[in-house]
Formats: C-alpha cells, structure tokens, sequence
C-alpha cells in the first residue's frame, strides 16, 4: 500500500510487484497516463479523492470571501510539489474557481514542497512579492499551517486579515478551522485513503476479484468549514477509542452482500484526472478502461456503489454507541 510522494516510480514498483506475485495499491502520486492495466492484475487498484472539484470548491470559498470583505483583490497561492500530479490537478481546480470571481486575481503562487516548513519560506517570499495580499490557496493543510506562521510574523491575522485554504481535511487543519484561522479544507479524510486500501488488498489477497471500473476508482471531498468542522472532530479526531469506520463493512469478502464504502466512491474519470497533462508519445486508452466506460460497466459500478452507500461520510461513526 503506497502513497508515493513523487510519483515516478511506481512503473518500475508494479513489474516487481507483478513479477513477484505481490499485491499492491497506491494513492496520490504517481505518474499519469501510467494505469493498473498496463501494469498488470496485482497493481489492484489507483485511488484518490476527485481533486479537481474539491479544491475548485475551497478555492470559491476564500474568493467569496475576500469579494465579500474586500471587494476582491489579489491572491497567491503555495503549491506542493511541483510536477505532482495531485498537485497539477489541484491547481487546475483553483485557477477554475476564478472565472467565477472576477475580482480577484491570482497575482503569485511558490511551492510549499507539501511541508510546513518550504510552506512558511514560500509565504514569506510571497508577502514581500505581492502588496495587498487578501488571499491564500494552499494546496494541503500543512502548507496551510506554514502560511499562517509566516502570515502571523508579518503581523497579519489569518481569518481577519486575509482568508486562507487548505486541502486533505487533517486533525491541523480541522483545528485552525474551530480556531478561525483556516476558512476551508477539503475534507477527503486520511483515514480514509487507509481503509480503503487496506480493505482492497484483503479483499483481493482472499479470492474477490475487481471489475475494471474498480481499479481506479475517486472518492468525493467534502468542504469543510466552521459550519461542519465539529461533526469532522468528534468522529474523525476526538473519537477516543471508536474507531471511525466500520472496517469489516468495507469488505466484499466479510459483507458480501451488506458491503458499504462509507463514502461516495466512483470509477474514476482519467481525463478528469490527467487533462492538461500531455500524454506520452503513442500513448492509447487501455483497452479494458474503453471496454468498462464503453459497455455501462463504470456506470453500473457507480450506481451500484451509490446504492451500497449508507453510512454518511460526514455523520458520525458507525461504531459509536447511541
């Protein structure tokens, strides 16, 4: 199970693992236009929230408001890594949200490298760069949390001063969200990523065997602000010892029939995904991703994973008494 910061090498990963007869998963990074079906079966499964309308969406938020208090004005953005496909596709969701606040500008943007620290050099950079800053679009929460020391240092209040984004929906970020200082966080939930691919790989290692449309599968964010962020901290950080997913129900092996995702869960859309992206040299849809979308299979897999869907992503734990 992997999540691989840069990306590149999960081509050479998934040979081994499938010369080798090892089951493997992976999130987040990785090299685009590369898919499980050209690395063969034991590459199960690609997963990742749907990033381009998540952070499109805390992106419209952190321009509302700035248009709101300030009549617009100029905002910078930090990136994380730069050339990471998560971060490519999160930058497309944001520079989109624009078109629909004509006020307010993108007037700079540095990458955060996806750490507090590069985050809060790159807003130092960008404070001395970009007069009037109203505005920040940071692309995880941690880069988040690295803006607003550096916001805090130059004598500027986060939440009063200027409105500020984050991404992932971390314990940090749902906390400066109670605090006032973050406005918004897209909310995939972390936790998340690691039932999922820990529920396919047991799944996979006792006998199920994925349809097409389930091996590269997205999840739906949801925008966190002050309005949800209490139903985010009970479940998710302040649970104690109830765990916030009821693991077993994710399993098509130990709830054949009463199997539950816990999430809005969907084939992905790898042109969604990818697009922008340029495309390897005599690079061709895999045959199986056309067959799936081409037949109605991913449209069933959607329906019936839509249907399958009972426990709220956003209610409380289903484990929790009462």
């Amino acid at each position: 199970m992997l999540l691989l910061y840069g990306g590149g090498s999960i081509k050479r990963i998934a040979q081994l693992a499938n010369e080798n007869k090892v089951w493997l998963d992976n999130t987040w990074g990785t090299l685009p236009w590369f898919t499980p079906f050209e690395a063969g079966d034991y590459y199960t499964m690609y997963a990742v929230p749907e990033e381009f309308s998540a952070e499109r969406a805390v992106t419209a938020e952190v321009l509302k408001a700035v248009t709101d208090k300030f009549g617009g004005g100029s905002i910078v953005g930090v990136t994380g890594v730069e050339g990471n496909s998560t971060d490519l596709i999160r930058s497309r969701g944001r520079d989109d949200a624009f078109k629909d606040f004509p006020k307010t500008k993108l007037a700079g943007q540095l990458p955060g490298k996806w750490n507090r620290e590069d985050s809060q050099k790159a807003m130092e950079d960008l404070i001395s760069r970009v007069p009037n800053i109203v505005g920040v679009i940071a692309q995880n929460d941690d880069v988040a949390d690295g803006c607003i020391a550096a916001l805090r240092a130059a004598g500027i209040e986060p939440g009063k001063d200027v409105f500020l984004s984050g991404a992932d929906g971390t314990t940090g970020g749902a906390e400066a969200i109670k605090q006032g200082k973050l406005l918004a966080s897209s909310a995939n939930v972390p936790a998340y990523m690691g039932a999922l691919l820990t529920t396919r790989l047991y799944d996979v290692m006792h006998g199920w065997k994925p349809r097409a449309a389930e091996r590269m599968m997205s999840w739906r964010s949801v925008t966190m602000t002050k309005a949800n962020v209490d139903a985010y901290l009970a479940r998710y950080v302040n649970n104690g010892d109830v765990a916030p997913f009821d693991y077993a129900r994710m399993s098509k092996v130990l709830h054949a029939n009463d199997w539950d995702p816990q999430a809005e869960l969907f084939p992905m859309d790898i042109d969604l995904e990818w697009g922008g992206i340029p495309k390897p040299d005599g690079w061709k849809y895999p045959e199986a991703y056309t067959k799936s979308r081409e037949s109605g299979e991913a449209k069933a897999v959607k329906e019936e994973y839509a249907a399958h869907y009972k426990i709220p992503f956003f209610g409380p734990s289903p484990l929790k008494k009462g």
